[in-house]
């Protein structure tokens, strides 16, 4: 409430006052700022509020979500700017327009900001999944020449930002950002535990660990804090994993991240738990028991301090256990990939029969609620079993495919099949095909022929070889539905058929110019990072993968090769006509480890020597 003068309250207890001028003048003063104090508060209200915003998005389309006081970017000063973002990124608003003006702004004032201001403005992009890479490289030399004036905070900011952007800011920032890490652990600075979280994190996406006295720092540090200060289940899943992925195996730090994660290791997530799991079974004691006094008393503490993570292990797994059956989707298929990412390194036996008895856990469920699955969560979850080789059996399978042919039938999936989709639809075949080949689906002796176990392995493959059949027609016409790039024009088809001698023999369809399909670019989902280095027969040493396009027909063809019936030989014809045609839209793109690996399917096909296919990829084996 507005104070008062004491003379207006004593003027106003009185029932015929009678003032002087002065004092009525006073009065009458009082109560115009008492008005004004109450239209502020109006106008302040939230309706009010709601109000002045949908009319200012009615006239400037900017202006969706931001407040009846803001001004538009091109009259923002470089505070503004940060501030603006960080409080759009905060509050989760903003359209495509205002934060496109915001990064047009901000590049124009890029030598006007000051350090607080570049780690707010970069850490609001990278908060709302923002990665210009024009915004990120710009402001990466001024970072650099500004670095010594960051405050801890504001550092991991930034350093989270580049992270996750995934843009390399150049040597000459991570130079300066090393030697600034360098000086600021050697003065104990960062001392926060989220602080500590994303710096680590940070570093590790940034491959600054790969220098080992900044990591030997770094952990040392690390364990100065862990000793004075109560960590977070959270924050020690980060830094576990972090130190994990640039094989720190100090037991004494893994040790200390052990006991300081039994306090909160009940509020962890299944996804936390899994980090964990996986972490600290990659640790490995570097000392043997020798004769040395010194040395044999080194290693019982690494045995003792070792027995100490496998308890902790054990109750990651009884945790997760417990809270399997209240994740959502998307937690499932994050828990499942890294709880299989877990069960690749552990080493005991006893801990990989409790992982592999919480991955069936997780299978079951799963399938218990197939039905609100959709296609790219389908195939994250076939790609975490045959990723991490985990049984999965006919079936569940079975369950599978009929949720796949429940989506393929549906209004949602139309005829049309565009390049994620598509993409999409080849490594679930793919992933079927692995699954179905495994161990767990493999026939078992048994007494009597009509055995219940082969005859569900016979008929997960039919509905598999059902769900090929149906899509491969819409595949192959995705990729022709996408205009040729110059390096597969006419006239270089034909001059390869032209060296290679190789004539059309078969029946082709008309040419659609078109283009191969990209890389699985659906929608984000939690198993789709991964899934470009699933097929070990495509991995190499000192070779990288091979392009998208042809990863894909190599996949595609590959499932086929492992799901097809030998006395269909229409289908076989149809499919390898199909093939052809996507083959010599992206033949540019073969090189010779690729020609050989479609030269070994082909050979599975028992194609002859003189088809089309197969000389192509010779030719392309010989010439590349």
């Amino acid at each position: 409430m507005q104070p008062r003068h004491p003379l207006v309250k004593a003027v106003n207890q009185t029932t015929a006052p009678q003032l002087p001028a002065y004092l009525r003048e006073f009065s009458l003063k009082q109560k115009d700022a008492k008005d004004l104090w109450k239209a502020r508060a109006v106008a302040s209200s939230p309706v009010h509020q709601a109000h002045a915003t949908a009319t200012l998005a009615a006239r400037r389309p900017w202006a969706a979500s931001a407040s009846s006081g803001s001004v538009h970017p091109t009259h923002m000063d470089a505070p503004l700017v940060a501030s603006t973002a960080a409080d759009m990124a905060r509050a989760r608003s903003g359209n495509e327009a205002l934060w496109t003006a915001l990064e047009r702004r901000a590049l124009q004032l890029r030598l006007l900001f000051e350090p607080k201001e570049i780690s707010l403005f970069l850490g609001a992009l990278s908060r709302t999944r923002r990665f210009p890479p024009e915004v990120f490289k710009a402001f990466a030399p001024l970072a650099a020449q500004k670095i010594v004036y960051f405050n801890s905070t504001h550092l991991c900011m930034l350093l989270s930002a580049y992270a996750k952007s995934r843009v390399a800011p150049g040597p000459e920032f991570l130079s300066a950002v090393r030697q600034q890490l360098l000086h600021r652990l050697s003065l104990r600075e960062i001392q926060s535990p989220v602080e500590l979280a994303m710096l680590v994190n940070a570093l590790v996406k940034l491959k600054l660990c790969e220098d080992r006295s900044l990591v030997e720092s770094l952990a040392q540090h690390v364990r100065q804090r862990l000793s004075v200060e109560e960590f977070h289940v959270r924050e020690l899943a980060v830094l576990a994993a972090a130190f994990a992925a640039v094989g720190y195996s100090d037991l004494a730090l893994f040790s200390h991240i052990a006991d300081a994660a039994v306090e909160t290791i009940n509020e962890a997530t299944p996804v936390e738990l899994a980090r964990m799991l996986h972490a600290f079974s990659s640790v490995h004691a570097p000392l043997s028991p020798g004769e040395c006094d010194g040395q044999a008393e080194r290693w019982a503490q690494n045995e003792r301090r070792r027995k100490q993570l496998e308890a902790l292990l054990e109750v990651c797994v009884a945790c997760a256990r417990e809270k399997i059956a209240f994740m959502s989707v998307e937690e499932l298929l994050l828990s499942a990939n890294a709880v299989g990412q877990a069960f690749s390194v552990t080493a005991s036996a006893a801990l990989r029969e409790d992982v592999a008895a919480l991955l069936a856990n997780m299978r079951c469920l799963a399938v218990a609620s197939i039905a609100v699955f959709n296609l790219h969560q389908i195939s994250s979850l076939l790609f975490s079993f045959s990723r991490w080789k985990q049984p999965f059996p006919p079936s569940d399978l079975l369950r599978v495919i009929d949720r796949l042919g429940a989506l393929t039938s549906s209004d949602s999936c139309s005829s049309f099949v565009d390049r994620p989709r598509a993409s999409t639809q080849v490594s679930i075949l793919f992933f079927l095909n692995i699954l179905l080949q495994s161990p767990s689906c493999a026939p078992c002796p048994a007494p009597s022929p009509a055995a219940p176990v082969p005859s569900k392995r016979e008929k997960a493959r039919h509905a598999a070889r059902w769900l090929m059949h149906k899509w491969y027609p819409s595949i192959f016409a995705a990729l022709a539905s996408f205009d040729l790039p110059a390096s597969c024009s006419s006239s270089s088809l034909s001059s390869t058929h032209a060296a290679s001698g190789v004539e059309d023999r078969r029946a082709r369809p008309p040419h659609d110019d078109g283009d191969t399909p990209e890389s699985e670019a659906g929608p984000p989902d939690p198993g789709s990072r991964e899934e470009t280095g699933i097929c070990g027969e495509m991995e190499t040493s000192g070779r990288g993968m091979p392009p998208p396009a042809v990863q894909n027909l190599l996949r595609l063809l590959e499932a086929f090769v492992g799901l097809r019936d030998p006395e269909e030989k229409e289908e076989e014809h149809l499919f390898l006509r199909g093939l052809q045609e996507a083959v010599l839209r992206c033949h540019a793109t073969i090189d010779s480890l690729a020609a050989s690996q479609f030269l070994l399917l082909l050979e599975a096909l028992r194609l002859p020597e003189e088809d089309d296919l197969v000389l192509v990829m010779k030719e392309k084996k010989r010439k590349t």
